[in-house]
C-alpha cells in the first residue's frame, strides 16, 4: 500500500526507493559524454569542411580588401567576422558588404601578414558556438525520442492499438498518441505563461483528447485542445543534458516550470513528473522529497532503463 499523508496518497515510483536511486552514475555521465563527442564529431565535419575551402580561397587573394567583392563568401567571411548567421539577417546586401569591408580591415590591421590564418581561426571559432547551439537542440531532441520510445513500448506492453507519432523532418518527436490521450512536446499554452512573458514552454503535455474534440484529425486539434485546461492529464519536463555541472540550473528550470503549472490549476492540477539524464545527489534529494510530499507525482532518471519505462507504463495507465 502506498503511504498517504495528510489525506493525500503519495506516489511511490517502483524503481524509486531513495534518492539515491535518482543520482545519475559515473558510468552513465561517461557513457553521455562519449556519446555526445561521437556525435559533435559528426556534426562539426561541415563546419570544417567550410573552413577547408575557405583557406583555399584566402591563399587566391593578395589582400583581405580583395574580398570584399566576392559575393559567394561575403557571408562566410562575416562569420569570420562574428557575426552569426541570425545576427546576419539584420542587414541588407549593401550592408553586409560595407560592414565586412570595414571588419577585414581591422583585422588585417591587426594581423598584419597573418591574415588568412586570423579569419579562417576566427571563423572555426563562432561555427563551434553554432556547434554547441546545435549540439543543445540534439540533446533535448534525443531525450524526447527516448521518452517517445518508452511510450511507444509501454503503449504494446498494455495491448494499445492506433498509435500515433508525429515528428519532424530532423527526427524531433512533437507529439505521440493513443486512444484518447496525446503527448504534446515542447508547447507553450498561452494560460501557463507567466505575466509578461510571451513564452513559456513545456516540455510534455498530456491532455485527455476526447474531450471537446470536433471532427477531423487529432493533430489539428491541437491549439483547441493545449489551450482547454480541462484536458490536461499530465506534465513533465524532460531535461537531456548529460553534463553534472548543468544539472542543478537544469532543475531549477524544470521545477519553475511545474511549479507554474501546479498555480495555474489551484484545483485538480494535472500529474507532474520529472525526466532527467545528469541528476546530481542534492538535486536528487530535492526530486525524492517531492515526490514525497506530493509535489512530483512521478520521476525518473533518463539513463535508468527501468526507471523511464516504469514512468511511460503509468503514463500509459492514467
Amino acid at each position: 500500500m502506498r503511504p498517504e499523508v495528510a489525506g493525500k496518497l503519495l506516489m511511490a515510483p517502483n524503481f524509486i526507493k531513495s534518492a539515491d536511486d535518482l543520482v545519475t552514475c559515473v558510468q552513465a555521465t561517461q557513457n553521455g559524454f562519449l556519446k555526445q563527442a561521437l556525435r559533435k564529431t559528426r556534426e562539426a565535419a561541415p563546419y570544417v569542411d567550410q573552413a577547408r575551402k575557405l583557406r583555399r580561397t584566402l591563399d587566391k587573394a593578395q589582400a583581405a580588401r580583395d574580398l570584399v567583392g566576392v559575393s559567394s563568401i561575403r557571408d562566410t567571411l562575416l562569420t569570420a567576422c562574428g557575426f552569426s548567421d541570425k545576427s546576419m539577417g539584420y542587414f541588407n546586401d549593401e550592408e553586409r558588404r560595407a560592414t565586412l569591408e570595414k571588419m577585414l580591415k581591422v583585422i588585417a590591421e591587426q594581423a598584419r601578414d597573418t591574415w588568412r590564418e586570423e579569419l579562417v581561426y576566427r571563423f572555426v571559432l563562432t561555427r563551434g558556438d553554432s556547434l554547441g547551439g546545435a549540439m543543445r537542440n540534439i540533446v533535448g531532441a534525443e531525450a524526447g525520442v527516448l521518452f517517445a520510445r518508452a511510450l511507444r513500448e509501454a503503449a504494446k506492453r498494455k495491448g494499445l492499438k492506433g498509435l500515433l507519432v508525429k515528428s519532424k523532418e530532423d527526427g524531433k518527436i512533437q507529439a505521440i498518441a493513443w486512444p484518447d490521450r496525446a503527448v504534446f512536446f515542447d508547447k507553450a499554452p498561452k494560460f501557463l505563461a507567466e505575466a509578461g512573458s510571451k513564452k513559456n514552454n513545456i516540455d510534455a503535455i498530456m491532455v485527455n483528447s476526447a474531450i471537446a474534440r470536433p471532427t477531423g484529425s487529432l493533430w489539428s486539434q491541437e491549439k483547441a485542445l493545449l489551450g482547454n485546461p480541462g484536458t490536461y492529464v499530465a506534465c513533465g519536463e524532460l531535461k537531456g543534458g548529460i553534463d553534472p555541472a548543468g544539472a542543478d540550473e537544469h532543475w531549477k528550470t524544470a521545477a519553475s516550470a511545474l511549479d507554474r503549472i501546479r498555480k495555474r490549476f489551484p484545483r485538480n492540477p494535472p500529474k507532474l513528473f520529472f525526466i532527467g539524464a545528469a541528476i546530481a545527489k542534492a538535486m536528487a534529494l530535492e526530486i525524492f522529497d517531492q515526490l514525497q510530499d506530493g509535489h512530483l507525482t512521478h520521476a525518473a532518471n533518463l539513463t535508468v532503463p527501468k526507471q523511464l519505462d516504469d514512468l511511460a507504463d503509468w503514463l500509459i495507465a492514467l
